[in-house]
């Protein structure tokens, strides 16, 4: 298999030559409810009419939290994998698995040269608190490994789909 395979081995290990691995998630912080006004005695609405205006409130205040941590991850993967060889997304963790707080909205990994890779961290240090309510971590550096695989095989995933 490696005689057959060489040349995709050279070209693989070419094109990771001096690259390494950054991974970038970001979280977006669901806000935790509210106390009730004191109009409203043990947070429990008076009338039909203030529960559903109650009810509606909260689930325009949960969209607008969607789409703004959408636009926010949308906005930083588009500028991370500007300054990147390469991006791969990953599905995003599950918070009861991965213990961290929040929603992950973007795990995304970037290839990045390593003499550019203090300018790729700094760029993610200026840019992660630009989203009220979202957070962003940067992991690395790592060894490329999201992007060791072969390149034709792999060639659907790059800076698609969020």
């Amino acid at each position: 298999m490696m005689e057959e395979r060489t040349e995709a081995f050279r070209r693989t290990l070419d094109r990771l030559d001096g690259r390494v691995e950054w991974g970038v998630k970001v979280y977006a912080e669901t806000e935790p409810e509210r106390p009730a006004a004191p109009a409203e005695p043990a947070g429990k609405p008076a009338t039909g009419r203030d529960y559903l205006r109650q009810r509606r409130m909260r689930t325009r205040a949960k969209e607008d939290l969607w789409s703004r941590a959408e636009q926010f991850a949308t906005g930083l993967h588009g500028t991370l994998s500007s300054r990147a060889d390469d991006a791969r997304l990953h599905a995003p963790q599950n918070p009861g698995l991965s213990g961290a707080s929040g929603q992950n909205v973007l795990n995304a990994a970037y290839l990045v040269r390593r003499e550019v890779s203090e300018e790729f961290v700094d760029l993610v240090d200026r840019t992660k608190d630009d989203g009220p309510g979202m957070r962003a971590e940067l992991t690395g550096p790592w060894a490329a490994y999201s992007f060791a695989g072969d390149e034709t095989a792999d060639a659907d995933t790059p800076g698609e789909g969020l």
